[in-house]
């Protein structure tokens, strides 16, 4: 196989995956909500319009290797750079409105968490020196596999309100 063979299967193969990704979307979408349950409390949403131009982008990163001849290796990355930012912005906009506190989970930023995976909120053992420094829109969760997970709020109070409603169905991350 020719090294110009060789780069048309990998762009092919990658416009296929990019392609594959953007039409799954709703089936994640579909399959996380279903996994997360009913929503408890509704958070603002970030802007679309980030996630949206990252997948647009990506796209036409691929399409640009059609036309312009590349190394081997400058297309594998590139390939590699585009299908990882598809998947980044499909998973930012498949669940766009439903950022919140769920019965068996937090969405926010694009990212489900199962409350059973949540191992404790630091906000809540820090000292008052600590509570100064802390910005009031960030919260951040300790979690059993997936280490430190931070999400940003709008408000100070939007994060307050969603540590509330954690600790109304999960007490036990009071410690």
């Amino acid at each position: 196989m020719t090294q110009k063979t060789l780069k048309t299967v990998i762009i092919l193969c990658a416009a296929f995956i990019y392609i594959v990704i953007l039409l799954t979307t709703p089936l994640r979408r579909t399959y996380i909500l279903k996994k997360a349950g009913k929503q408890l409390l509704a958070v603002h949403n970030k802007q679309l319009l980030l996630p949206l131009l990252i997948m647009i982008f990506s796209g036409a990163l691929i399409a640009l290797l059609g036309f312009k001849d590349m190394s081997l290796s400058a297309t594998v990355i590139i390939c590699t750079v585009a299908i990882l930012g598809a998947a980044m912005g499909t998973e930012e906009t498949a669940l766009f409105n439903k950022c919140g506190v769920y019965e068996n989970g937090l969405i926010g930023g694009g990212h489900f968490l199962p409350l059973k995976e949540i191992y404790a909120l630091p906000v809540l053992s820090y000292t008052e020196e600590e509570q100064q420094r802390q910005n009031e829109r960030v919260l951040r969760v300790t979690t059993d596999k997936r280490g430190t997970i931070t999400f940003v709020y709008d408000t100070p109070e939007e994060c307050k309100a969603v540590i509330d409603t954690l600790l109304s169905i999960t007490p036990d991350l009071k410690r």
